[in-house]
């Protein structure tokens, strides 16, 4: 029974709400709520959509940065291998203006140096397989680096100019008479010029150039300049001191001269 008349007056109520004049306010302000919500809502969406369109814009900038940043680095790669070619054909260029053929020439790389009875040898990258043999000489331009001294299937030692073992026919290209003597390796960059004639006129600045009178070096490869020249009262023959114009272990490429060349 009390249920039934709380059922009654809660139906009357709601009647005299649907003919109240704050009926319509209800309906407006339900309606006004509801269009703000669908601004907002929508409002919120393009909010949303531009974010995710700007945040996916940085990723393809990201995508393309790093796309960039590798043909960067394989192009500066491939720059750099074509510098060290041109470097290597430029220096190719210049022996083969020193050199009476190409044939005559095997381009071989430095690849190591080595220690061998206290003198300093050069390790190359060319050996028997390539044409290289005992005896061939080794020359940078129109310099005169050494002589091979031992050849492996794929390598080969070089016995340096300044090595204590090697000598060579000389003269003093600088000097008015053109003294000879015989340049020999003296341990480490110096080298010493012998058998001078007392008469024989040099002075320090002179360059030193093989002479071909042995029959094994030919002539007018550079071995060196005069540092100090060494003579006394009592002393039959003079002697001078001479200095490389290379540095050995700075170098890079070198060329082999094949046997009778």
């Amino acid at each position: 029974m009390l249920l039934a008349l709380r059922l009654s007056l809660v139906s009357l109520i709601l009647v005299l709400v649907s003919f109240s004049p704050f009926s319509s306010v209800f309906e407006k302000s339900g309606t006004l709520i509801s269009k703000v919500s669908q601004r907002t809502v929508f409002s919120l969406v393009q909010r949303a959509k531009e974010e995710i369109s700007f945040f996916g814009g940085l990723h393809d900038l990201w995508v393309d940065n790093a796309g960039l940043s590798a043909e960067i680095m394989r192009l500066r790669g491939e720059n750099a291998r074509l510098q060290e070619a041109e470097q290597e054909n430029a220096l190719l260029r210049e022996q083969l203006g020193v050199a009476a053929s190409a044939t005559e020439l095997i381009a071989a790389r430095v690849v190591g140096l080595a220690s061998e009875q206290g003198n300093l040898v050069l390790v190359l990258d060319k050996g028997e397989n390539d044409g290289v043999a005992v005896g061939s000489l080794v020359v940078l331009g129109n310099y005169l680096v050494g002589e091979v001294a031992e050849v492996e299937i794929g390598r080969s030692l070089v016995m340096l100019l300044s090595d204590s073992r090697f000598s060579v026919a000389a003269l003093d290209q600088s000097s008015p008479s053109r003294s000879g003597g015989v340049v020999s390796g003296s341990f480490g960059t110096k080298l010493r010029m012998g058998m001078i004639l007392p008469e024989e006129h040099i002075e320090a600045g002179d360059t030193v150039v093989s002479s071909g009178l042995d029959g094994r070096v030919p002539h007018g490869l550079v071995l060196g300049r005069i540092t100090r020249v060494i003579s006394s009262d009592n002393a039959i023959l003079k002697e001078a001191e001479l200095e490389l114009l290379f540095t050995p272990s700075k170098l890079e490429e070198v060329f082999i001269r094949k046997s009778g060349n």
